[in-house]
C-alpha cells in the first residue's frame, strides 16, 4: 500500500508516471496516474500498479482498482499460468469509466475518475449523488472505512458499446487497508442502498478463451483470482468495433477537410480515397456534386459525416482505411498473410519499411512454426483427448483436431492456418505465447 511520498518518488524517477494536484474547498488533493505508453514493465520495474487514481486529499487515501492487463499482455507465459490460478469471480467489463469518491473534512462528496474531476462521466456521477440518497450512502461507506468503485455508462457517451440508461453500477470496493471486499459482501452492499451490482458470471478461464471469439456486443470480462490480482478477457467483437472506431477517424477527417475545401487531393491517398467515396458512397444514393454532397452531410443544420447516418458504409470504410495504413500492425500482418507487402513497400519510408519488412519475417516465421508444431503432434498419432490437452486454450485445436488420424499435408495445414488468422489478425498475436 503505497504512501504519498512513495508514489511521488516514483514519479520522480519515472516519465511513465504523473501527478496532478488540485484544489477544491481548501483542500489539496493529489492524484497519481500512468502516461499515454506505460507499460506492464513499467509498473513492474516500479512497483506502480496503484498508480492508477490513486488520490490523497491533505495526505488521506482514496484507492481506485490497480492497473491490470489484457490476459496475456504481461508475458508469454502468463496464458498458461492463468489456467492453474483459482478464479474468484468473473464480471462483465462494461464499456464506460470508472468511477471513485473522494469525502472532504466539511462532508462533500466530490466523484472522480482515475484522472479527474471535470468530465462528462464526474458530472453523470455528480447527478447520481442526489438520487435514492446515493450521496448519504457514499458517506455512511467512508465512515466504515469503504470506498465503493462504481463504473459510469451512458447512452449519451459512448465509447464502442450503446446503452440504453445512464447511470453507476457497484463493481468492486475496497476498505481503507487497501483489502476488495467479497462478492458476497458487494450484494449485501448494493441491496442496502439500492445500488446497480450486477451478480458475477460462473466461467473459468478457459471457458472464456473458448467463447471471446463468440460473444457480440459485449466489451469482455474481468476476472479477480484468489489472490485478489485481476485480468481482462476482452472479446474479438469489441476489438473489432474499437479498431473501426479508430480507423474512422482517419476516414472522417479526410471527408471533412474534402467539404471544407482544404483536401486539395495532391496525395495518392487521398485521390484513391475520394474516388472510392464517389464510387461507393455517393454514386448510390444519387449523390453527383459537392454542393449535393453537402447538402447531404450537413443536413438539418446539424455537422454530421455519412458515416453517422448510412451504417452500411462503415464496413467499406473501415476496410479502406485499414488497407492503407501502413502504421497498423494488423494491416502489416494481413497483408503479409496475403503475400502482397512487397507491393507496398516502395510506398513507405525507410521507417515504415523497416517495420514492415520485421512483422512480415515475423509473421511467416511464425505460421511456419505454427505447421511445424502441429504436423509433430499429428505424426504421434495420438487421440483426440491427448491432442486437446497439447493445444488446450489455442486456435490450433481445431486445426489438429480436424486433421487427426486423416491424410493431411503441410500445404493443407498451412492453408488452414492462414485462412484461420485472415479471418481474425489478432488471433496471429494472441497464439504466440503458445508456439514459443
Amino acid at each position: 500500500m503505497k504512501t504519498l511520498r512513495e508514489c511521488q518518488a516514483i514519479v520522480e524517477k519515472s516519465k511513465h508516471f504523473k501527478q496532478v494536484t488540485h484544489n477544491i474547498d481548501n483542500h489539496e488533493i493529489i492524484i497519481f496516474d500512468y502516461n499515454d505508453g506505460a507499460k506492464y514493465l513499467d509498473f513492474l520495474e516500479h512497483d506502480a500498479f496503484e498508480l492508477r487514481g490513486l488520490t490523497f486529499v491533505d495526505g488521506e487515501r482514496f484507492p481506485m482498482l490497480d492497473k491490470f492487463f489484457n490476459l496475456g499482455e504481461k508475458s508469454e507465459t502468463e496464458l498458461e499460468e492463468s489456467l492453474t490460478k483459482k478464479v474468484k469471480s468473473v464480471q462483465i467489463k462494461d464499456d464506460g469509466s470508472l468511477i471513485g469518491f473522494i469525502v472532504l473534512r466539511n462532508g462533500k462528496v466530490v466523484p472522480k475518475t482515475k484522472a479527474g474531476f471535470s468530465n462528462p462521466f464526474t458530472t453523470i456521477a455528480s447527478n447520481w449523488l442526489k438520487e435514492n440518497q446515493n450521496e448519504k450512502a457514499i458517506k455512511e461507506l467512508y465512515d466504515e472505512g469503504i470506498h465503493p468503485l462504481f463504473e459510469c455508462v451512458s447512452d449519451k457517451e459512448k465509447i464502442v458499446l450503446k446503452y440504453d440508461w445512464e447511470g453507476l453500477k457497484l463493481i468492486q470496493a475496497r476498505r481503507k487497508d487497501n483489502s476488495f471486499l467479497t462478492v458476497e459482501e458487494l450484494q449485501v452492499i448494493a441491496d442496502k442502498y439500492d445500488f446497480v451490482f450486477e451478480a458475477p458470471k460462473d466461467y473459468s478461464i478457459q471457458e472464456l478463451l473458448d467463447l471471446k471469439d463468440t460473444f457480440q456486443d459485449i466489451e469482455g470480462f474481468i476476472v479477480r483470482f484468489e489472490d485478489d490480482t485481476f485480468t481482462k478477457v476482452k472479446t474479438a467483437w469489441y476489438f473489432e468495433q474499437h479498431q473501426s472506431d479508430e480507423g474512422l477517424k482517419r476516414v472522417n477527417y479526410l471527408l471533412e477537410s474534402f467539404l471544407n475545401g482544404e483536401n486539395k487531393a495532391e496525395e495518392t491517398y487521398e485521390e484513391d480515397f475520394l474516388k472510392e467515396v464517389n464510387e461507393k458512397v455517393l454514386k448510390p444514393f444519387s449523390i453527383t456534386s459537392l454542393n449535393e454532397l453537402k447538402a447531404f452531410v450537413f443536413r438539418d443544420g446539424e455537422r454530421n459525416d455519412v458515416m453517422k447516418y448510412q451504417q452500411a458504409f462503415k464496413g467499406f470504410l473501415t476496410e479502406y482505411n485499414l488497407q492503407n495504413n501502413y502504421d497498423n500492425e494488423n494491416t502489416l500482418i494481413k497483408l503479409s498473410l496475403d503475400n502482397s507487402i512487397d507491393d507496398i513497400l516502395p510506398q513507405l519510408d525507410a521507417f515504415q519499411r523497416s517495420k514492415a519488412e520485421s512483422i512480415q519475417e515475423k509473421t511467416l516465421n511464425h505460421i511456419d512454426k505454427s505447421v511445424r508444431n502441429i504436423i509433430s503432434i499429428l505424426e504421434k498419432n495420438i487421440s483426440h483427448k491427448e491432442i486437446n490437452e497439447q493445444f488446450k486454450g489455442t486456435d490450433f485445436l481445431g486445426v489438429a483436431l480436424r486433421n487427426n488420424n486423416k491424410e493431411y499435408t503441410e500445404e493443407k495445414i498451412r492453408e488452414e492456418i492462414v485462412t484461420m488468422f485472415k479471418k481474425n489478425t489478432r488471433k496471429l498475436q494472441d497464439a504466440r505465447a503458445f508456439l514459443r
